[in-house]
């Protein structure tokens, strides 16, 4: 989803769910938008695991299912306003795959699930890991079965400010998106038309 100029949603649980109950795992992850594409129109896209593309890396115990980005020639079904390039990555113990990104990218390696060995250091479940601009190459090793969700993109270079659900580049344009939102100036996830 982008919220671009405004958009109210919500994660529901469907009626089987609620009425039956079961597993529920939810990641969400925000990301900013540049100063000048903020106030881009909101677009919402629903994506069912069948149509999210899956590239085999490495000795091939390694899926990543590509969601935003081009990879190896994959282009994924969500096509981001920025370079951002994201997938979320399944691995089983002991494979290992390599990743050479870019010293002006910033990188995002989280372990969702399992545990995973990055450039020698051990990372469990929920943890992310940092990198400075000179890491070079990025080896993964999975020390058991394991998610990861790996992306890179540019970074902005621009100040910002987060309050509640709100991200932009000023306190001033936070009190602006609160006044909007209070006078009804933002849509519903409903009424957008996926693309």
């Amino acid at each position: 989803m982008t919220a671009g100029s405004g958009i109210i949603h919500s994660e529901v649980s469907s009626e089987e769910f609620k009425s039956k109950g079961g597993s529920l795992e939810i990641l969400q992850l925000w990301v900013n938008l540049p100063a000048k594409k903020k106030m881009v129109s909101p677009k919402y896209i629903g994506l069912q695991k069948n149509e999210i593309p899956e590239l085999r890396l490495g000795d091939g115990k390694v899926i990543a299912h590509i969601v935003s980005g081009d990879w190896d020639s994959v282009k994924a079904p969500v096509d981001p306003i920025t370079d951002i390039h994201l997938a979320l990555i399944d691995m089983k113990e002991g494979s290992e795959i390599n990743f050479s990104v870019a010293s002006d990218k910033n990188i995002l390696l989280y372990a969702v699930k399992g545990s995973i060995v990055v450039n020698d250091m051990e990372v469990r479940m929920h943890h992310l890991v940092e990198f400075n601009h000179d890491e070079g190459d990025i080896f993964i090793k999975a020390a058991s079965d394991a998610i990861i969700l790996f992306g890179y993109a540019t970074p902005l270079h621009e100040p910002f400010v987060a309050y509640g659900p709100f991200v932009m580049n000023t306190k001033e344009e936070i009190m602006q998106a609160y006044d909007d939102h209070q006078k009804g100036k933002f849509g519903k996830e409903e009424a957008l038309v996926e693309s």
